[in-house]
């Protein structure tokens, strides 16, 4: 095997492992934030001793709403209190990459309100990212802006259509022997700059604006186990004749954004609401996220339409915690949505769609088992503490059943009246997947744990270990 194929794994399990020690050892406690304009949790400083306190004082975790909404855990490799410039990073690239980590290299607080940060973090399943941006408080407290550059390559997301018919095995035409359909990864390259000003009106109110513009390029997915994603989809353009009468003798099913690449910026509003409270045992409260955005191409029109792209999307992510009696049991409930319309002749690439299966969504099927233009998802879970370590109501052992359903509908482009992919293209109860499954968590501190979860559906049954007390 070649130095050049290996080195890539080791670094990636590497800096997880380092990462992933002292995380475990993580306390609670909210501290303002400098890096990003997001709330950050951090251990509280002072108090006990040893090698564990110190652990503690080292362990930042925090959200980022915009563009998107992303998670990472930061532990200071050179200081207890944020001030240092090397901190090891833990997790970092979004689902499907598997586990990941790497390194921040930043100005600190060297320089009163504002920030210089490079970022990069790899994980197991050779995902890469970069990341350079500043961070600055124009406004004083509560006012917060960044503007970053980041390069993401996704070597092998799965893919299996789009629609809420998608199949996960590859279908063979009686009559030509062609494939079509089915199971296969693609590998997506994405460049990007954003920007984004937002203000904490109050510690649980957080309204922010943004723009970024993307640009993609598209290749063969890294995994040789699927058929190549190109042999078995077709890209959508306004001209294909499939999409007003799909030839049964030789069709392959349409995908909007199968080509090179596509170029867009976005700009939009959202608002956060995070009235949840971990200080006492299992979560209490309840959380608001809601987010409107446009998306307009800015690729060259060369007359396909293979480049126009453009859409306006709504989200919305509603979760509520109720106590059972005590501290020791809770209902936990969540309402998502995703939803977008693409502008009149215009569509979506597939890429940009949402996505459920994985480990936050529906967890018995494999990770983005299914793709549309929108996706609805209601999750529910009963969690129940069997153990507090020692007298401290944040740490303990949580038993978990749990039950997920959903679904997407949608093709990412408008379909003509008369075309018989319509079927799919309006939301139908008769579409909703679920599953169920149960769960063991160990809660390290308020805001960090490590999970484990069977989940059962129609498709498989799937064990899946995520560092996270859940949603």
């Amino acid at each position: 095997m070649r130095l050049s194929t290996i080195l890539p794994s080791a670094a990636a399990a590497a800096l997880c492992l380092v990462a992933a020690a002292p995380a475990l050892a993580q306390d609670g406690g909210r501290a303002s934030n400098v890096m990003f304009p997001i709330d950050i949790m951090a251990a509280p400083q002072g108090g006990g001793g040893g090698a564990a306190a110190g652990f503690q004082d080292r362990v930042r975790s925090f959200e980022r709403n915009a563009p998107n909404r992303e998670s990472f855990t930061l532990i200071g490799l050179d200081s207890k209190d944020g001030s240092g410039h090397f901190n090891a990073i833990f997790g970092g690239i979004p689902e499907g990459a598997g586990l990941s980590g790497g390194l921040q290299i930043t100005s600190g607080k060297s320089i009163d309100n504002f920030e210089l940060y490079g970022a990069m973090a790899f994980s197991v399943r050779k995902y890469q990212l970069y990341e350079v941006g500043a961070v600055v408080s124009p406004g004083g407290e509560g006012w917060g802006a960044d503007a970053r550059f980041r390069y993401l390559r996704r070597p092998k997301d799965n893919f299996f259509g789009v629609g809420p018919e998608s199949m996960v095995e590859t279908g063979v035409n009686p009559v030509n022997g062609l494939l079509f359909g089915g199971e296969t990864n693609y590998d997506l390259e994405q460049r990007s700059f954003a920007g984004t000003l937002h203000y904490d009106f109050t510690k649980d109110l957080d309204i922010g604006v943004y723009v970024e513009h993307r640009s993609h390029s598209l290749y063969e997915g890294d995994d040789d186990g699927d058929p190549s994603i190109f042999a078995v989809y077709q890209p959508y353009y306004a001209g294909n004749p499939d999409i007003l009468f799909p030839d049964p003798n030789g069709s392959r099913p349409i995908v909007p954004g199968l080509q090179e690449g596509t170029r867009y910026i976005s700009y939009g509003a959202y608002l956060e609401y995070d009235a949840r409270n971990n200080d006492d045992g299992l979560t209490k409260g309840g959380y608001v996220y809601a987010r409107v955005a446009s998306h307009d191409g800015t690729g060259d029109d060369d007359g396909t339409g293979l480049h126009d792209v453009g859409w306006v999307q709504t989200t919305f992510d509603l979760r509520g915690y109720l106590p059972l009696f005590s501290d020791r049991t809770s209902l936990a409930g969540r309402f998502f949505t995703d939803l977008n319309d693409p502008k009149g002749g215009s569509f979506i690439p597939f890429y940009s769609l949402p996505r459920l299966g994985g480990n936050s969504s529906l967890r018995g099927f494999d990770t983005f088992r299914f793709t549309g233009s929108n996706s609805l998802l209601f999750q529910l879970e009963l969690r129940q503490t069997v153990m507090r370590f020692g007298d401290d109501e944040d740490k303990g052992l949580d038993v978990i059943a749990f039950g997920d359903a959903g679904q997407v509908w949608g093709h990412g482009f408008e379909v003509p009246a008369g075309s018989p992919l319509n079927f799919g293209e309006d939301f139908d109860s008769d579409f909703f997947e679920v599953d169920g499954g149960v769960g063991v968590a160990v809660r390290i501190s308020k805001g960090f744990g490590i999970r484990a979860d069977y989940a059962h559906s129609n498709e498989d049954d799937k064990v899946r270990l995520v560092f996270s007390r859940g949603f």
